[in-house]
């Protein structure tokens, strides 16, 4: 009898140890960026992904002691419309992607889009691709005033990020989509600390206007 409940007494410290080491051990969710990273268009995402990198870098800053942080996963679709699907459907099956940024070009957008909107996966588009509700395809465009505010910071850190070359066009545009991004899944996370697509959506939605 004595051996046995020394046996359940390790068994509970084991469990208790697990469930410490969960608390302690907050849950990774990604940001994707998909966008051409070779040929012709490849600049497009080489401008952007430094960006991408600033701002998560300066939400694990703010928030370390979250009970979830997020980190960030670029993947090239070489700007072809067929390979553009192709990668989507490899983004979508990862359940820890929230949201994805792209894919920056009309014509890949469009064609990724079917793909993620079957996963529930929300997309920020900063090309031409209009918001689409129904599909949770929702456009950001940063105003000129948001430009200007966020050009100082990525003048100051976006080297550091992209190991030395200067931002481009693409830069602060992205930039300040993971900023919207990020906020988006720090509110789906309100009301226990665990976002999901469709909350990421929802919140996207409500900023849209959709409903």
């Amino acid at each position: 009898m004595i051996r046995l409940n020394l046996v359940c007494l390790f068994c509970l410290i084991l469990t208790a140890c697990q469930n410490t080491f969960n608390i302690l051990t907050p849950h990774t969710y990604k940001i994707a960026l998909v966008a051409p990273f070779e040929g012709r268009q490849r600049q497009i995402g080489y401008d952007a992904f430094p960006a991408l990198r600033m701002a998560v870098r300066e939400q694990i800053e703010t928030q370390r002691h979250s009970l979830f942080q997020i980190t960030f996963i670029a993947y090239n679709d070489n700007a072809d419309p067929s390979f553009a699907t192709k990668v989507a459907g490899n983004v979508a099956i990862d359940p820890d992607t929230l949201v994805v940024i792209g894919h920056l070009l009309s014509a890949t957008t469009q064609a990724a889009q079917p793909t993620y909107n079957k996963a529930g996966l929300p997309v920020l588009t900063l090309d031409e691709t209009p918001t689409d509700c129904a599909n949770q395809v929702f456009h950001f465009e940063a105003t000129p005033e948001q430009r200007s505010t966020a050009q100082p910071n990525i003048d100051a850190h976006y080297r550091e990020a992209s190991g030395g070359p200067p931002p481009g066009d693409s830069s602060a545009p992205a930039y300040l989509a993971t900023q919207y991004a990020l906020a988006a899944v720090r509110s789906a996370a309100a009301p226990d600390g665990q976002p999901t697509r469709a909350r990421v959506a929802r919140v996207l939605a409500q900023q849209a206007g959709c409903q």
